[in-house]
């Protein structure tokens, strides 16, 4: 079996931080995959994204918080994806550890992605004694056998897909890519290490790849399934990374925004922060018009309605059953629903009121084509995207995705 892979997040410059990243490598290697980027600055959006993929396979992670990793440019993009994965895979086991002078208030400060009140904070005086402490806490990983991440169950449904595929179009579909698919992994089939590239290349080359060099021997429902369990790899995963955090924190706290318009955009980027297939993903129900079209008791109905039909529910379940539902699912199967709002943003005084009737749900609010600025009621009562989306990534992306689906075989 595998060992479990751990991602070390680091930028370590300073002399304290370079002897520990090296003594908890050397006290790690043998027992665990440990991955260490030191080629951040290699050039090139492919390289980005092979890093994504594996924060997102990785079973731990330790963060080393020196001084300089306060002030790292590539440092926060990987607390923000390494700080959900918690959120995801209860067995994921993320370690931060506080090096040199930095305080866990610089880091609460620095980072509000690592909810530093939940997880355990290492230190120790010497590199040896973090490194040791840093094996003992991932111990726990041995026995799993580096049982699969969520992230791999998505990849293994698309590599099922492509297991009649023959080698020489999975290989043409690597050149279409612009990818190798000897470089991962030895023991993974060349359909999981094309999966891998095909989340990792921009959508409408994966499309061109399907289009080009599988869909021949795929048949309609399989180009479907193949093209819908790519399509949220659009998404930036440090935008992404903030929704599980928010839905399954403080209930009077789930509300979060991002400047779109459609609710393809508050789907796609659900469906990218909980690593699941359409069918299984956390659900979002999407409210017809704007908040100010209706009055608040309008909004309680119409939420109330798609719920119900959501659910399955008949007509003669009353709203306890919906209740013990929503209950059900937080408490035993631990998973998020959100009501998305199209733009404008509501304020605060609309979503407390909704929330009476509704206290699990996450409010996933589209605010247009801009977020508000910080301190306009933001981290009063919504958490942002930040930095949000480029000008007219959601229409690209809305347009590729659209493409994508004409190709499927009518």
């Amino acid at each position: 079996m595998p060992f479990p892979r751990i991602f070390i997040s680091h930028s370590a410059k300073e002399e304290h931080a370079e002897a520990t990243l090296k003594a908890i490598e050397e006290e790690l290697q043998a027992d665990f995959d440990v991955f260490i980027d030191r080629f951040r600055l290699q050039p090139g959006q492919r390289w980005r994204n092979e890093l994504f993929t594996r924060m997102y396979r990785s079973h731990g992670a330790v963060i080393l918080l020196s001084k300089d990793a306060l002030e790292s440019t590539f440092v926060p993009t990987e607390v923000s994806i390494l700080g959900s994965r918690p959120y995801l895979d209860e067995d994921f086991k993320l370690l931060p550890v506080l090096l040199g002078e930095v305080t866990r208030e610089e880091v609460e400060q620095k980072f509000s992605a690592l909810k530093l009140t939940e997880i355990q904070l290492l230190g120790g005086k010497s590199p040896k004694e973090v490194a040791q402490a840093v094996r003992q806490a991932f111990l726990q990983l041995i026995p799993k056998q580096a049982a699969q991440t969520p992230f791999e169950k998505l990849e293994h449904l698309i590599a099922n897909l492509l297991k009649n595929v023959p080698e020489a179009a999975l290989r043409g579909a690597a050149v279409t890519l612009g990818a190798d698919l000897d470089v991962w992994e030895p023991d993974a089939d060349l359909q999981t290490r094309l999966a891998r590239e095909l989340w990792q290349a921009d959508f409408i080359s994966s499309i061109q790849a399907v289009n080009d060099d599988l869909s021949g021997y795929l048949d309609e429902r399989q180009v479907e399934s193949l093209i819908e369990l790519i399509a949220p790899s659009w998404v930036d995963p440090c935008l992404a990374g903030g929704i599980p955090s928010v839905a399954r924190g403080e209930r009077d706290r789930r509300a979060l925004g991002i400047n779109g318009t459609m609710a393809f955009t508050a789907n796609m980027f659900v469906r990218r922060a909980c690593c699941r297939a359409p069918k299984i993903s956390w659900p979002v129900v999407t409210l017809s018009a704007a908040w100010d079209e209706h009055t608040v008791e309008s909004l309680r109905a119409e939420i109330n309605a798609a719920l119900r039909s959501r659910f399955y529910m008949d007509a003669d379940d009353g709203d306890a059953i919906l209740r013990a539902i929503l209950e059900e699912r937080e408490g035993k199967l631990k998973e998020p629903i959100f009501v998305m709002f199209p733009p404008p943003a509501p304020p605060a005084e609309v979503l407390k009121e909704l929330r009476k009737g509704f206290p699990t749900v996450t409010f996933f609010l589209l605010t247009g084509e801009s977020l508000p600025e910080p301190g306009e009621g933001e981290a009063a009562y919504f958490q942002s995207l930040v930095p949000g989306l480029a000008p007219g990534a959601e229409m690209r992306a809305y347009l590729e995705y659209k493409t994508a689906r004409s190709i499927v075989p009518q």
